[in-house]
């Protein structure tokens, strides 16, 4: 049903282009028509598209790693959620570099609600990278003051925590405390960047922190093909992805 429904807007779209006057058009009937059972397949529209589905089916199980355990997404903080925020810090680290930026003072920051999937235990397929990372979100980087570095640790408490690298903190009820950039604290006379998407970048989720900023740099890198060539790069050098072990929010409500 939903392959011969896409079939007739491709069409419809291609037929349409070829229009060269304005159409307009008018509603004259409505009629609600229940669906209560699939409809047949069209054995010609279903040979047309066999082929492309085919080879996106055999691309999709393409192996790109092996992951020495299931790793999922949870608050405050998990396995999966510091993988990503890992390998997010450090593509940010070089894209900052590429725009002039030497030895930025930086943290990644991950939304955890983002990452829809585990990474499995065993073999990981290119489709667990994209079930993992459904959204087209590009890689954006943040530029906040030191006084904004402190709102935007208290608005990640206020979330209750999210993937995290290049820092640590505490998570009290009160907020956050004992913050750490790269092992120091805060120097409010200084500037950050945070490394993270263009979702979180645009306020998504609570971050309405990074709306203060006057220096956003959006990348051309989805957080996803970042995923993707993180596990392939390991894998060509024959690591196997383990949980990250190391305590980056530690809660103590």
């Amino acid at each position: 049903m939903r392959q011969t429904f896409f079939f007739f807007i491709l069409i419809s779209l291609i037929t349409g282009g070829c229009v060269n006057q304005p159409l307009s058009h008018k509603l004259t009937h409505h009629e609600f028509i229940q669906v209560d059972q699939p409809a047949a397949i069209d054995s010609t529209i279903d040979a047309v598209i066999k082929p492309f589905r085919d080879s996106l089916n055999l691309s999709m199980n393409t192996v790109i790693g092996t992951s020495s355990a299931s790793m999922r997404s949870f608050k405050p903080e998990s396995p999966l959620s510091s993988f990503v925020a890992d390998l997010v810090y450090d593509a940010g680290y070089q894209y900052l570099e590429t725009q002039g930026y030497t030895r930025p003072k930086l943290v990644a920051l991950v939304n955890v609600r983002g990452l829809r999937a585990p990474m499995p235990e065993g073999p990981v397929l290119l489709r667990n990278a994209y079930e993992m990372m459904p959204f087209e979100n590009l890689m954006t980087a943040v530029l906040l003051s030191g006084e904004q570095m402190q709102q935007f640790f208290q608005l990640m408490a206020h979330e209750n925590g999210d993937g995290l690298s290049g820092a640590t903190f505490t998570l009290t009820d009160e907020g956050a405390t004992s913050i750490r950039i790269d092992g120091r604290p805060i120097d409010e006379s200084e500037d950050y960047w945070v490394v993270t998407s263009d979702y979180l970048a645009e306020g998504g989720d609570g971050y309405t922190i990074f709306g203060k900023s006057d220096r956003h740099l959006i990348s051309n890198y989805t957080i996803r093909d970042l995923i993707i060539e993180r596990i392939k790069s390991m894998s060509e050098q024959n690591q196997i992805i383990s949980p990250e072990m190391g305590v980056r929010i530690t809660d103590v409500r």
